[in-house]
């Protein structure tokens, strides 16, 4: 079973170990449409959106959510940064420099999940 407010706990434990910017508002959906990702992320206007698939995420361990929570939570502020100083922050939009720097800022190594069945794939 997916609990709703432990995930919207780590979004909140996440964003505020980005100092500047933990304010960001990030908006959570649980989806049974979302078929090929565990989760997705995006950054629309100055808000966060992090997609989460019901189906392939509720056999997954606590530890496990968190991370990839964390790991989209590291996408939205990446598109986030990129929208709001397009001069100086050069996002690529996917788990390029600066999301894996994003990962390694708050202690995580930048690696990705396509299936919960296989290992991890290290960017």
């Amino acid at each position: 079973m997916i609990d709703r407010i432990q995930l919207k706990k780590y979004i909140h434990d996440c964003l505020n170990k980005f100092v500047l910017i933990k304010d960001i508002p990030v908006i959570l959906t649980l989806s049974k449409q979302l078929k090929k990702h565990l989760a997705s992320a995006s950054c629309r206007n100055g808000i966060g959106y992090i997609t989460v698939s019901v189906k392939r995420f509720k056999n997954i361990k606590l530890g496990q959510q968190k991370e990839i929570i964390f790991h989209e939570v590291c996408h939205v502020v990446d598109w986030y940064l990129a929208d709001c100083f397009p001069n100086s922050w050069k996002s690529d939009r996917k788990h390029g420099r600066t999301w894996k720097g994003l990962m390694k800022q708050i202690g995580l190594k930048p690696k990705i999940r396509y299936n919960t069945n296989k290992k991890a794939k290290n960017d």
